[in-house]
């Protein structure tokens, strides 16, 4: 499930058909251990993802180095998070990132996203992601012919996890 942290960095930073050429690389602690064999889990659902960021934090940084600077300087382009930016309402490609990591680690997805007439969010368990921080960096170097873009970002995501038969919160991850 942390795999989905990376990708909902690179759907935000670089939009949702841009994230489709992106690598997210994955430190080596956050790699996920598979359930025990034979561990029962219920069926869960992504429902909500949303932003808490105040409007006017800054968010990115973007440098560029020239032919004649060796890195980038540190003094580039300020991004500035907008209200509208902690309203995410098209969860599609979050949904189908986060039901192939739950799947690798063992877990059931609710519903069937391939039915277009079955609710999704019929699962007891939910599943929402509270972004409450975010800072990005990135660095463009060109020799005047070509571009090379790198860079690097940060997220600070709260895990939800809602009972709907239980009318409350489970936990806060």
């Amino acid at each position: 499930m942390r795999l989905v942290l990376g990708a909902l960095l690179a759907l935000i930073v670089a939009g949702q058909s841009a994230a489709q050429s992106i690598e997210v690389v994955v430190p080596a602690q956050m790699t996920i251990e598979a359930l025990p064999t034979g561990a029962t889990t219920k069926p869960v659902n992504l429902t909500r993802v949303a932003g808490n960021i105040p409007a006017g934090t800054p968010w990115i940084q973007q440098d560029v180095a020239t032919a004649f600077l060796i890195s980038c300087s540190g003094g580039g382009t300020i991004t500035r998070w907008s209200e509208e930016n902690n309203k995410v309402s098209n969860l599609e490609v979050f949904d189908r990132v986060f039901r192939e990591e739950l799947k690798k680690a063992g877990f059931q997805n609710g519903g069937d996203p391939s039915n277009l007439f079955e609710d999704q969010k019929s699962s007891d368990i939910q599943v929402g992601a509270l972004i409450n921080g975010l800072r990005v960096r990135t660095c463009e170097k060109t020799n005047l012919r070509v571009w090379n873009t790198g860079g690097s970002g940060v997220m600070e995501v709260e895990w939800q996890l809602y009972s709907v038969s239980e009318a409350k919160i489970l936990a806060r991850i």
